[in-house]
């Protein structure tokens, strides 16, 4: 029983730290978001001075860095809150092994947006000599690996709802509630 209480607490302790990073990324992107509006987001580029375009870009800048985190960490959370509510050993297993697959996929993505460009400053400085990778198929690729992430934690949970004891229109429902969150 102790066992279980400290592993039910860590557990815990995950998922309440990644809901607070979640909350940080929110404050960072909402403020991000306000100063691109202060340096000219949604104006016409030709009518925008350099020192506009360099502040707008380095605030696009953090808030991808902070979008990306924030899927990552929400996908961590809905993971977390599976290990709680289903303690089937398979599925816990099956559960960890994503864990680990989201955590790579978080650490790889915010790495991918952090160091975009070589100086990391070439994103907003575009003065500056460097290199940059081509921003169309990271973002590509890094939609695509959302689309997957997303639909193994919509699967994951329907192989343990089908075997529950429950008439088959309220098995189809409650597997409807785990799908909604595709939308």
């Amino acid at each position: 029983m102790l066992e279980m209480s400290s592993r039910m607490s860590v557990s815990v302790k995950i998922a309440s730290v990644s809901l607070i990073y979640l909350q940080l990324n929110a404050v960072v992107a909402v403020v991000c978001i306000g100063m691109q509006i202060h340096y000219g987001l949604g104006t016409h580029g030709e009518m925008l001075s350099d020192h506009q375009i360099e502040r707008l870009s380095f605030n696009i800048y953090i808030s991808i860095i902070t979008y990306s985190a924030s899927l990552g960490l929400t996908k961590l959370a809905v993971l977390m809150q599976y290990r709680r509510v289903f303690q089937t050993p398979r599925f816990q297993f099956w559960n960890y092994i994503f864990i680990g697959v989201i955590m790579i996929y978080l650490i790889a993505t915010v790495l991918g947006c952090i160091f975009v460009c070589y100086p990391v400053q070439r994103f907003w400085k575009t003065h500056i000599t460097g290199n940059c990778i081509d921003t169309f198929a990271s973002w590509l690729s890094n939609a695509i690996l959302n689309i997957i992430t997303d639909l193994m934690i919509i699967i994951l949970p329907m192989p343990v709802v089908r075997n529950l004891q429950l008439r088959p229109r309220q098995k189809l429902l409650l597997m409807g509630v785990f799908a909604f969150g595709a939308l």
